[in-house]
This record gives structure tokens, sequence and C-alpha cells, in this order.
């Protein structure tokens, strides 16, 4: 390649060009008492706010991606001491993580509500038309509740709150 001298120019002027500096961006994520307003806003006495409190629950326990807890089945829990989840994330790498009490207190409401799931293969978290949940609707549904919580909280309206934000909140 270098030994080509009709394009030695051609190289010499690639060779020669400067990266383009991305600027550095803070990875957002929520303090406590932000995403304590974001569970505090959802009304647990519907079954639909036992799914999406178990569900964003989940979310902050585990720091899960979206599609993980999509996938989340009955058969990937342990409900007894010592609490476990088993997540199947990207390139069907598998890692299992602890589950606090609360959490598995909302699971297991969340599983008296939807009645008897039937297979462990089931989806643990399901859309209000009985199909699995989708990453797009936990979006919906967590943007859903920021929303409220930054009625009484305004310094979230300045955040961008998705999914992976709640991932971001567990790491920090």
């Amino acid at each position: 390649m270098n030994n080509d001298p009709e394009h030695m120019a051609e190289y010499e002027r690639i060779f020669h060009l400067k990266s383009r500096r991305v600027p550095y961006r803070p990875v957002e994520y929520l303090e406590r008492k932000e995403i304590e307003a974001v569970l505090n806003t959802i009304d647990r006495s519907t079954s639909k706010g036992v799914r999406d409190y178990a569900a964003l629950l989940f979310l902050y326990n585990t720091g899960a991606r979206a599609q993980e807890l999509c996938d989340i089945t009955a058969g990937d829990l342990r409900l007894e001491k010592p609490y476990m989840a088993v997540l199947h994330g990207k390139g069907q790498k598998t890692r299992q993580v602890p589950l606090w009490p609360e959490t598995v207190a909302a699971v297991k409401a969340l599983i008296e509500v939807n009645g008897d799931v039937g297979a462990l293969a089931c989806s643990l978290f399901m859309s209000q038309n009985g199909n699995k949940l989708t990453r797009f609707g936990l979006r919906y549904i967590l943007s859903s509740y920021v929303k409220l919580a930054a009625q009484r909280l305004p310094e979230l309206q300045k955040k961008k709150v998705g999914p992976h934000t709640i991932r971001h909140t567990t790491a920090m």
C-alpha cells in the first residue's frame, strides 16, 4: 500500500486528518430522592400499578437493561432466600443479581395479581393487551411516571430519563 507512489499524496492527506473530538457528556442518573419520587407516584391499588411498580423497582434494584427486564420469566427468579434473578443479556450472556426484599415483595404481588402465570417460561411483565412488555412500552411507562413525579420535584423536568438512566442510577 505505501509502495504505491501514484496514491501517496492521498495517503498522506488521510494520515494527517485529525479525529473529531466529541465533547464529554456526563452520565445521567437520578438522585435517591428522585427515583423514590418516581416510585411513589405509582398507584399500587390497581393491577397496572402493581406491574409498573414491580418493573421499575426491579430495574432500579438490578440495573437490568430494558430488554433484560422484558425477557425475565418466573423461572428466572429465586423468591426464597437468597433472593436472586438471572438476567439474560446481550450476546447470550447471563448474570445473577441479588434482589432486595422489597423487590421480591413487589414481584410476588405482581404474580398474585396476574394469577397463575402457568409455565415458568411465561414472561413476568406483560403489556395491557396480554403480550410480553416491550422496551418501548417500558420506556413509555417510565416516562409517564417521571412526568407525574416532576410535578412534585421540578428538577426532574430537566433530566432526560429512560430505562438506561435507571441502570446508571443503580451503578451510582
